[in-house]
């Protein structure tokens, strides 16, 4: 990462501006995924979305609930959300889709607002009406539509003007990506930028009270950095709440010093005012200009208690949770653990963004001691089994709430050690989990996942925002 971010400064790429928006935010994510993968060897995480999942017929009546919010409704509200429905799931007691990471926030307030992406076709039919949530891709729609209204009224934007960007970026990162690309996402992003920001400004800014955002991913940039520009333009504090892994070496969450040192970087009009953490050993192993505040994370603390009384682990059973950069790895590992374990059912959980891609793992369905899990809560499956394999998941610092978890991590710098017993290839890991005494952690789970969300986050309204 520390090369990524020397590369960052040396060639300026935070100084490119044209029609004052600056363009380095606008790429800088795709520009350092793709250099992670090809670097790592990884495989991409994500399944690349189908742009017309939103224009789905079961889809409809979401849109048509939402464009009734902004052209016909005149309420107002308190707090502005926008996050994903990869996050909800379905709770039993209460017969609600619920948000697990944004659930808490969204009651903490008398009337929030809610804009939220549909994962891969799916959003939830059934939600709490406190939430006042609406499909964000509506927006999508009538911003396409507004920008092919007005398209003679668009700003012409001149190849030439974004060359001298493009030539930066390809010294920095040869051979990551090509110019055309570039080109192509950066014209078609300073061309949408008004449109996004007249349609924001008088559509939904006035109706919120507080000026006050919660941008999930915020920091990841890309399209995010629009919204929050245009917030902050709008004289709101934008906060992100932590969601899952973050370190050193993720690219998201870690900026050169001159960001972070320059209170009037430019940086900051792109990036969120507030990160909102799990806990301290987070807010320690990342570099960034937004200010890290730790609250906790009350759906796992809450969960994890009730599961802990109302599950026994099962024996012999072991959980294998994979991610989509390292597939491959974890599907060879569930098959010589098949073969050693045969008398172990072995559940091979996977991270939601690599279900769509089958063919990576579809060979597995040959073993009969596999079983593949895709949607299912992770926090039960952590209850059920007390052996846990993985990469470098949040699920691995999960199983720090649970007692006598044996955690198995295979070989990478960005967990630390003290979690549980790192590997190197599939018969160290046969051997160590053979061994009874290995894979048990050193560490306090205060540390990851701080406890009084409540009280934190209460003194985090009133002392940072005055609310």
């Amino acid at each position: 990462m520390n090369e990524l971010l020397e590369k960052e400064e040396k060639y300026n790429l935070w100084d490119f501006e044209i029609n004052s928006l600056y363009l380095w935010p606008l790429i800088r994510t795709t520009i350092f995924s793709k250099y992670k993968i090809s670097d790592k060897g990884y495989s991409n995480p994500h399944y690349a979305v189908n742009k017309y999942n939103m224009l789905s017929p079961k889809l409809w009546k979401h849109h048509l609930k939402t464009f009734y919010l902004l052209n016909v409704r005149r309420d107002c509200f308190d707090v502005l959300f926008f996050n994903t429905a990869v996050l909800r799931y379905f709770n039993n007691e209460t017969k609600y889709y619920e948000n697990r990471l944004y659930g808490r926030y969204f009651k903490s307030f008398s009337k929030p607002l809610n804009f939220e992406n549909n994962f891969q076709g799916f959003f939830p039919n059934v939600l709490p009406k406190s939430e006042n949530t609406f499909i964000f891709e509506t927006l999508t729609i009538l911003l396409k539509l507004n920008k092919e209204i007005n398209k003679y009224k668009l700003p012409n934007i001149a190849k030439d003007d974004i060359t001298p960007f493009s030539n930066a970026v390809n010294s920095a990162f040869p051979n990551i990506i090509q110019s055309d690309y570039i080109d192509t996402i950066i014209t078609k992003n300073l061309i949408s930028f008004p449109v996004i920001k007249k349609y924001y400004f008088n559509k939904i800014i006035p109706r919120i009270t507080n000026k006050i955002a919660f941008v999930h991913c915020a920091s990841y940039l890309g399209g995010g950095a629009i919204l929050t520009k245009i917030l902050h333009l709008a004289g709101f504090k934008v906060i992100e709440v932590q969601h899952g892994f973050v370190s050193e070496e993720h690219y998201a969450y870690n900026y050169p010093k001159s960001c972070i040192e320059n209170e009037n970087h430019q940086c900051r009009e792109y990036l969120p005012d507030y990160l909102l953490m799990f806990g301290d050993y987070w807010t320690e192993n990342i570099r960034t200009p937004s200010k890290k505040i730790v609250v906790g994370y009350p759906y796992l603390n809450k969960l994890s208690e009730k599961l802990i009384q109302k599950i026994t682990p099962e024996g012999k059973t072991i959980l294998i949770v994979s991610q989509g950069t390292v597939t491959e790895h974890m599907v060879s590992i569930a098959k010589e653990l098949s073969r050693a374990f045969s008398d172990y059912r072995i559940i091979f959980k996977l991270h939601p963004g690599e279900i769509p891609f089958k063919e990576r793992y579809s060979s597995l369905k040959s073993y009969s001691n596999i079983e593949i899990i895709g949607n299912y809560n992770i926090y039960e499956l952590i209850a059920k089994n007390n052996i846990i394999i993985g990469y470098y998941s949040t699920t691995l610092f999960e199983a720090l709430k649970f007692p006598e978890k044996r955690i198995f991590i295979l070989e990478n710098s960005d967990v630390p050690d003290e979690i549980g017993y790192k590997f190197s290839s599939a018969d160290e890991l046969i051997d160590a989990i053979k061994d009874n005494s290995k894979g048990y952690s050193k560490v306090n789970p205060e540390y990851f996942w701080a406890s009084n969300w409540e009280e934190r986050f209460r003194e985090f309204m009133k002392n940072e925002l005055n609310y």
